[in-house]
This record gives structure tokens, C-alpha cells and sequence, in this order.
């Protein structure tokens, strides 16, 4: 039986599909209002969203951000949107470059990913301390940064 669509044998002759997703743990939670100093009763779901508050420190996990970007990016400058962006044509004579490029970039994403992780309890607990001295009132210093605050301390 042979198949009867003319572009689907193009694109299985002519490349692959490729999809490409990095997931990873983004260190952040939902925001309740009492978290801020607001009173719950006074802050109305149905108009306001307060995001997110972050669990450890901005930029313990930017190095795998860096690197999910850097997939992305591999992967959109090397093939075409196909299906408005549910995947992406990979076309056979970049797919050694690309798999090649794909796979070294996992690799960098583990090593990442643990040192990550040998590093996580010292920053859950370094990141809760400053949480609870910000949510009793202190303003916390991260070391090195020195600026001014906005807002008044009395």
C-alpha cells in the first residue's frame, strides 16, 4: 500500500521532525498575598495575579537557562516551523551538525544540572533565611551588593 500524500514522502525523503523541550525545575512558587503584607480578603483572584516568589536565588539556575536557550536557539536557526510551530523540519543534511550539537548541549545541561544539585541545600537554606528576614522586616544584603532602598526604613 503506498502512501497517497505527495508532501508527507517529500518531508520523510527530505529531513525529520524535530521537537525539542528542556524541562527543568524553575525554583518558584505561587505568591499569596499575606506573603507581601496584603490581606487576602482584599486582593481578588479574578483581577489580580501576584506571580511568583522565587525559592532560591535568581541566578543559581541561570547557567540551565543558558543552555535551554542555547537549544532553542540551535534548533530554530537550523530548521523550519512546520504545522505553525508544533515541530520544527530538520533537513538531512544538517542533521549529523545538529544531533551532534543537540547532544553536547545535554551533556552540559547534566554536568549543569548536578553541580546544581550539590549545591541545592546550601542555597534552600541560605535563600529561606533571607525569605523569613524579609518577611519579618529586615532587608536582606545578598553579599557584595550594595544599593539603596526605595522604600523607607523608620
Amino acid at each position: 500500500m503506498q502512501n497517497s500524500n505527495p508532501l508527507l514522502d517529500v518531508l520523510t525523503r527530505e529531513g525529520v521532525l524535530l521537537n525539542v523541550s528542556v524541562h527543568f525545575w524553575r525554583g518558584c512558587k505561587k505568591l499569596k498575598a499575606e506573603d507581601i503584607g496584603l490581606d487576602p480578603d482584599n486582593v481578588s483572584d479574578r483581577l489580580i495575579s501576584l506571580g511568583h516568589k522565587r525559592l532560591l536565588p535568581k541566578d543559581c539556575l541561570q547557567e540551565l537557562a543558558l543552555i535551554e536557550g542555547r537549544a532553542h536557539a540551535l534548533v530554530e536557526s537550523n530548521t523550519f516551523p512546520f504545522l505553525n510551530g508544533l515541530g520544527h523540519f530538520l533537513p538531512n543534511s544538517k542533521l549529523a551538525e545538529v544531533t551532534g550539537k543537540l547532544k553536547e548541549l545535554e551533556t552540559e545541561f547534566w554536568t549543569a544540572k548536578r553541580a546544581f544539585l550539590q549545591k541545592y541545600s546550601s542555597l534552600r537554606d541560605s535563600a529561606s533565611k533571607e525569605w523569613h528576614g524579609h518577611q519579618a522586616g529586615e532587608r536582606p544584603r545578598p553579599a557584595g551588593c550594595h544599593h539603596r532602598s526605595l522604600v523607607p526604613v523608620s
